[in-house]
């Protein structure tokens, strides 16, 4: 059925939900800062901010493998 899930999922829906927000933020301010012609800074930062997630993700996966604690890590490293 389209649009439901179990109860246990809700935690990780949310996280989801509110990471994708924090997200939708800071692309906002990134097109401002391109705007004023300062995008080289955030270039770097893109790809080290990916491959530290990505690495981090990984690692977390590995060692708990729970789910919850893999989004919990790339909401906070790609919102930071």
């Amino acid at each position: 059925m389209l649009g439901s899930f179990s109860l246990e999922l809700l935690p990780l829906v949310l996280l989801l939900g509110a990471n994708q927000g924090m997200l939708n933020m800071k692309d906002i301010y990134q097109a401002v800062m391109q705007k004023h012609e300062r995008i080289n800074y955030f270039s770097f930062s893109r790809v080290l901010q990916g491959s530290t997630t990505l690495i981090a993700a990984a690692v977390i996966a590995m060692f708990t493998r729970n789910l919850l604690l893999v989004v919990l890590n790339t909401a906070w490293r790609r919102s930071s």
